[in-house]
């Protein structure tokens, strides 16, 4: 009996793809699956339901059809549960002269320039297909964290920036992996 699997697509820029961050996350997700006990509640109906176990077959983006473009019909199984895009912004960290207060800071210029385009460029993507959720991941490396920033900081910077600009409806679509 062969086991139908749903679809969730990962994207990123070509270069992640080759790093050992992707290896890494990728065997993080990969571990995780099948997912177990899932619940959910159909917006027709009033009772929760329950999925014992889900398979999932991770894919690039690009190896998915389009439905706008085939002539052949998907069927639900065919379109991606999820898109994923993965985001990783190196953050520099630059010394602030002492006549301007003497501290560490984040340049999030990368972000503004490289990062953002290509987060809308994939939404815009995503935005010809039907019904697609989606969700943005940023990755940082755990080395990359400044040990001597404040403990109690609320701001990730590049992180906030991100759900700022692309949570534009009432789900968080963008979580943090370290």
């Amino acid at each position: 009996m062969s086991t139908q699997r749903v679809v969730v697509t990962y994207s990123a820029p070509q270069p992640f793809f080759s790093s050992d961050q992707w290896i890494q996350l990728h065997d993080a997700l990969s571990a995780q699956l099948p997912l177990r006990n899932i619940h959910w509640k159909p917006p027709t109906r009033p009772s929760i339901r329950t999925v014992q176990e889900l398979e999932v077959q991770l894919v690039p983006l690009n190896a998915v059809r389009d439905e706008n473009t085939s002539q052949v019909p998907y069927s639900l199984l065919e379109r991606p549960l999820l898109n994923i895009y993965v985001v990783t912004c190196e953050v520099r960290l630059y010394l602030i002269s002492p006549s301007d207060g003497s501290h560490l800071g984040q340049d999030s210029d990368a972000y503004k320039t490289t990062v953002k385009k290509q987060i809308k460029d994939w939404q815009t993507s995503l935005s010809h297909r039907k019904n697609q959720e989606w969700v943005i991941v940023h990755v940082v490396r755990s080395d990359a964290r400044n040990p001597t920033t404040n403990f109690f900081q609320i701001k990730s910077n590049v992180l906030d920036k991100i759900r700022a600009d692309f949570n534009t409806d009432k789900k968080d679509r963008c979580v943090l992996a370290v």
